[in-house]
């Protein structure tokens, strides 16, 4: 459940600024890859020296947080937590608790479509670290088994987390990022920073207005367009996220196979292209939008709708695209 990345039209957009126009003097913006993505912090109305010290800074929480959450080292948190399922509790960071906490509480709200556990489902597609193709029904069937949030114990108050049964996993690729742009976010304003966006791969922070009186303006990718905006959205200190089946896929036999996996049924979710969240923070809107986008249109949109200040774009298998009541109107460019 890996978030899709962020396109060269969601940069320009995120900033405010289309292709070909110019930034004001006050906006400074830097990129790093991290978290196996590319990350963009834009910052305004600070000088920049101060603009450099607080993406700086920034930069790093993001990097100590992909060590701890990383799904692919043996001594992070969670390499240490899957090594020692069916066996006993490990003890991680509060960093890792709150996390987990929080997908437990979507996992429950989703009925399973978001997962953390679904570890094992991730290695056996290996969509990121090998060869890609369709793995045999009986192997899908046995890492399946293993997928189950239900299963996952995770004790605050001990600061720690069991998984219950041997060869299970988790990986936080649905919520991570998310959690990893609030954090920069609460970084840049110890610095000082009162407005700034802050982007990990399709997780967008925004941090007040671009300039008084002017949001920050996100683009959504179009699902089957490379390059183009399927509409956009003005956003202060709110933020989205967007999971597609466009970035990391292949077809196989006219079928579309992509990263976003379903617990139920161990295979590419297959109700929607895209979905789109607006939340108020971006922990939420990360896991929302895998959910949603596992569930499709119509119990992705009761499910966000349930949730206080969420709203939704998404676009189902067939194309036509779903909208939840906050959000008539307000696309800009949806229409078209």
């Amino acid at each position: 459940m890996r978030k899709a990345g962020v396109v060269l039209a969601m940069v320009l957009l995120v900033a405010g600024c289309g292709a070909g126009c110019r930034e004001s003097s006050d906006v400074h913006r830097r990129t790093q890859y991290l978290m196996g993505t590319v990350v963009t912090i834009t910052v305004a109305g600070v000088g920049g020296d101060d603009a450099d010290r607080a993406m700086n800074a920034a930069f790093e929480e993001i990097r100590r947080l992909e060590g701890i959450l990383t799904f692919f080292s043996e001594s992070s948190d969670l390499g240490r937590i899957n090594a020692a399922a069916g066996e006993r509790p490990v003890g991680v960071s509060a960093e890792t608790i709150e996390v987990l906490t929080e997908a437990r509480r979507i996992s429950d709200a989703s009925g399973g479509a978001f997962d953390a556990t679904i570890g094992p489902l991730v290695s056996l597609w290996g969509f990121e670290v090998k060869e890609r193709f369709v793995p045999p029904k009986e192997e899908i069937e046995r890492a399946r088994m293993l997928v189950d949030w239900r299963k996952m114990a995770v004790d605050p108050e001990r600061r720690t987390v069991r998984l219950d049964r041997k060869g299970m996993k988790v990986d936080l690729g649905g919520i991570a990022k998310g959690y990893a742009a609030d954090r920069a976010a609460e970084v840049l304003r110890q610095h000082g920073v009162s407005r700034a966006l802050v982007a990990v791969a399709g997780d967008i922070r925004a941090i007040g207005e671009k300039s008084p009186g002017v949001p920050w303006h996100v683009g959504i990718q179009h699902p089957r367009d490379p390059g183009t905006v399927l509409g956009s959205l003005r956003i202060a200190d709110r933020s989205v996220s967007t999971s597609g089946d466009y970035e990391r896929y292949f077809i196989e036999d006219d079928v579309r196979y992509h990263h976003i996996l379903d617990p139920a049924t161990g295979r590419s979710a297959a109700a929607s292209r895209s979905a789109t969240v607006l939340a108020p923070t971006t922990i939420l809107s990360d896991a929302l939008s895998t959910a949603a986008f596992v569930l499709g249109p119509e119990k992705g949109i009761a499910l966000v709708r349930s949730v206080p200040g969420a709203e939704a774009v998404i676009v189902d298998r067939e194309g036509r695209v779903h909208v939840t009541p906050g959000l008539a109107g307000k696309v800009e460019g949806l229409a078209s």
